[in-house]
């Protein structure tokens, strides 16, 4: 249909909800690797062994206490198998865990404390045991040791470095508590010499030690000995290239004709970057401020194209540019460089201050992080940004990271895209044909647990044969660019931007990331590791609007455990159409957990998509297999393959008009444990349908009267008018 009478896009979906039924539960007999008997057995040997490794343990590599490795059996993963009355019984304190991959087959590591003195008495006490759940437990275990060798601590460096170099390390230490987490830090100050002064960081009273260090590589390969190491890896911020292949004059530009009110109603992104330059006309009316963390401006030009990025975007045309229009304002802060006296842990704790103190920002972007690929332990960059959005409610927009033509694990995303509340942006380029690819530099997933889907979206980055069009310090001059430094400030800006002419009320932080993901075009029909979600081409005009064929609905609210609720998918009633496509993406606020790797997210938020209401089985389910988007009884190795945890999730469904009756889509929220916590989600879903023969936005308003249009900003209104 041409010339598409465009409008808000609708919310208040949530409205639409009602009480769903719990569907009938499902169990399986699990299968156990020994007998009671032979547990047992198996387990005092594992115990006395242990016994005898903490007595020929040095105390200089240990505390008062010791933590223990308990490697479950195939199969018990799910966090309702920890043995929990095992480690009550023999005094045993859990600390966190990991899934490790052995002989292909992931077994889950549970971390405990023990004090030495009680460990002699737990080989006595577990024969004397009677209870039945504590017999279960120890059928459980495959393993216990006090070793730390059971997997790799110390990852990510090479034993050829120079023996003469510092190299900057974080070492994250097990959760002690009190007095006993002091000792460890002051054991591992007195293991590694006092010529390597320590930063150490704590978040919370049970959560782990994160420290930051510059070390001798002789030294790192000890680290692997110190007892309540969890794990050590490099941790040095990533410098760049010069930031762009050449600049080029431009044709005489005029400045930008801006009333200083004008101004005030840009849209604001917090930029952590090297800082902007406001030398240009061009850049200095739209920095409100620039914060300086460190002292370094040696990647200010980085800084400012960021910064250029945010407010112009990328020039197309750039041979005959004489207008710019700025659409959004930044507030600068001097996050980086590292120097001799500011290491990457002073700022990120700067970081956390400037966005505790700008409640009025509510999207930050980060172009820069550590310059390795991810692993399964979490940073505290990651961590940091993760509980940030979810104490905060604040969007973190972030790079992913430029390694994707490196070999093997070294092109996976970068540190801290990999957090799970943020949008991890990674690059695709255009060909001279306008054809769209990932760009080959664009670091890949997956990402970690919670996020897998990283990154979450590509958004243009530019190449060398059609690179992106900045504006930069200089004036009159076209900076010539590309790379996910790039791409992701677009997508801060256009996120600044859905919130800015959008009441707070109706799209908040995570109907906004919903918004950006949905309006993503997969390649295909499936998310990757390459693509993320999709390619951000839709401007955030086009996604706050809708038209005759094509709809959104945003569903805000929340949720708990073991309630059920409809949400009803606001399909007119006997709608004749040719095809109807369902797409929608769902987004959970996870507060972290930064003990357990493979349980760093608590909840999530579980759909299935019924496209009619009369096609049921006695226990619930939709009859058509297809239709069921998570099936029941699945195992936990099959809900984390299938993205179950992540917070993110985007589905799309062609579904054909007669099978469309009374559609809904069933959420209830999914805990790892047995607490009823409150869930908050956002759902962003589009109806599109093909020869509809009516006007659907009007049709679905009049039937779904709940249904309210969002409140555009008057220049949005006047825009789509036009």
């Amino acid at each position: 249909m041409e010339n598409k009478h465009k409008r808000p896009i609708l919310f208040r979906g949530e409205q639409l909800g009602r009480p769903g039924k719990s569907p009938n539960g499902f169990s399986t007999d699990k299968v156990y690797p020994r007998t009671y008997e032979e547990a047992l057995d198996f387990v005092k040997g594992e115990l006395s062994d242990t016994v005898h490794d903490v007595s020929e343990m040095p105390t200089n590599i240990r505390t008062s206490e010791v933590v223990l490795t308990v490697k479950m059996a195939k199969g018990f993963l799910a966090k309702s198998y920890t043995p929990d009355m095992f480690f009550k019984h023999m005094n045993l304190v859990p600390v966190g865990s990991k899934v490790l991959m052995e002989d292909g087959v992931e077994k889950k590591l549970q971390f405990v404390r023990a004090k030495p003195s009680t460990l002699k008495e737990d080989i006595d006490q577990i024969s004397k045991e009677e209870h039945s759940g504590f017999k279960t437990d120890l059928r459980k275990i495959d393993g216990l040791s006090v070793r730390n060798d059971v997997y790799d601590k110390v990852v990510g460096f090479d034993d050829s470095k120079d023996s003469e170099m510092l190299y900057d390390i974080e070492i994250i230490l097990h959760a002690f508590s009190g007095d006993n987490r002091d000792e460890a830090v002051r054991k591992l100050q007195s293991f590694i010499g006092v010529d390597y002064p320590i930063r150490a960081k704590n978040y919370d009273s049970d959560g782990p030690t994160f420290v930051f260090v510059r070390l001798p590589i002789h030294i790192i390969q000890q680290l692997k000995d110190f007892n309540p190491l969890r794990t050590a890896h490099p941790f040095k911020f990533r410098m760049f290239e010069n930031p762009y292949d050449k600049a080029v004059p431009a044709t005489r530009m005029n400045l930008p004709s801006f009333a200083t009110g004008n101004v005030e109603e840009l849209p604001t992104v917090g930029i952590f970057d090297g800082g902007v330059s406001r030398s240009s006309e061009f850049m200095k009316p739209f920095v409100t401020k620039e914060i300086p963390l460190v002292d370094s401006i040696s990647e200010r030009a980085h800084g400012t194209l960021v910064a250029g990025t945010v407010i112009y975007g990328d020039l197309e045309d750039a041979d005959n540019i004489r207008n710019v229009f700025p659409r959004a304002k930044v507030l600068s802060v001097r996050a980086f460089p590292e120097t001799a006296d500011q290491t990457s842990f002073d700022i990120i704790d700067g970081i956390e201050r400037v966005v505790a103190a700008n409640p009025d920002i509510d999207v930050f972007n980060i172009s820069f992080g550590p310059d390795e690929p991810i692993d399964d332990e979490v940073t505290r960059f990651t961590y940091a940004i993760d509980r940030m959005a979810f104490k905060w409610h604040k969007l973190f927009v972030i790079a992913v990271g430029n390694s994707g033509q490196q070999a093997d694990i070294l092109k996976r995303i970068q540190s801290p895209s990999d957090a799970v509340n943020a949008l991890g942006v990674g690059a695709f380029c255009r060909s001279k044909l306008n054809g769209l690819t990932r760009a080959p530099y664009s670091s890949i997933g997956p990402g970690r647990e919670g996020a897998k889907i990283k990154p979450d979206i590509l958004a243009l980055g530019g190449s060398p044969e059609v690179p992106l069009n900045l504006i930069g310090e200089l004036p009159n001059v076209i900076y010539k660019a590309l790379g996910t430094s790039f791409a992701a400030p677009e997508v801060a800006a256009q996120a600044a931007i859905v919130l800015a002419n959008t009441d707070h009320q109706e799209i908040d932080f995570l109907a906004a990331k919903a918004l950006l993901i949905n309006g993503a075009k997969i390649q295909g029909d499936r998310a990757s590791n390459e693509n993320g979600w999709g390619f951000l081409i839709e401007s955030s005009e086009s996604l706050l609007t809708s038209d005759e064929s094509s709809v959104t609905v945003v569903f805000s609210g929340s949720t708990f455990a073991k309630v059920y609720t409809n949400l009803r998918i606001p399909v007119p009633q006997n709608i004749s159409a040719k095809s109807v496509r369902l797409t929608w993406t769902t987004v959970t606020l996870a507060e972290p957990d930064p003990n357990s790797s493979e349980a760093y997210t608590h909840v999530a938020v579980e759909e299935t998509l019924y496209p009619d209401e009369d096609q049921l089985t006695a226990s619930g389910n939709p009859k058509s297999k297809s239709a069921n988007i998570f099936p029941k009884g699945v195992s936990e190795t099959g809900r984390r393959k299938r993205y179950d945890w992540d917070t993110t999730v985007k589905h799309s469904r062609s579904v054909k008009p007669q099978n469309l009756k009374q559609p809904y889509l069933r959420i209830h929220a999914m805990t790892r444990d047995a607490s009823e916590v409150e869930v908050d989600y956002a759902i962003a879903l589009r109806i599109d349908v093909e020869h509809y023969d009516g006007d659907l936005y009007d049709d679905i308003r009049n039937e779904y009267k709940v249904l309210e249009p969002v409140q555009l900003s008057a220049q949005v209104q006047q825009n789509i008018q036009n």
